[in-house]
């Protein structure tokens, strides 16, 4: 239902030539924004829609710079992701699905 009335809600933006927000949107479902970006991101996935992104204000010193300075700590994470998903196998994930699911969570 809300995925129906997010694509809807954008349909009337495209009509209208405007930006919807995800604000406005969640307001129109009467949910939280986070949902609906998170909904969103299903649907653009499913090439259903096109989610704009918008570079920061290079005016601001912060966002100018915040992409070069996260750049580092995403390549860390990502190594140390990597390096724990080595040490894990398709059986250990079952293992831990079956154990969650017989205990009730």
């Amino acid at each position: 239902m809300a995925q129906l009335q997010i694509v809807t809600w954008m349909a009337l933006a495209s009509q209208q030539q405007e930006i919807m927000t995800s604000d406005q949107i969640a307001g129109s479902v009467n949910t939280n924004p986070v949902f609906i970006r998170r909904i969103l991101g299903r649907l653009h996935k499913a090439r259903l829609v096109n989610v704009h992104h918008t570079l920061p204000n290079q005016a601001c010193p912060v966002g100018r710079s915040i992409q070069p300075a996260l750049k580092r700590f995403y390549s860390d994470a990502e190594a140390a992701m990597k390096q724990q998903l080595a040490q894990v196998t398709v059986a250990d994930v079952l293992d831990e699905t079956l154990a969650s699911f017989s205990q009730g969570t």
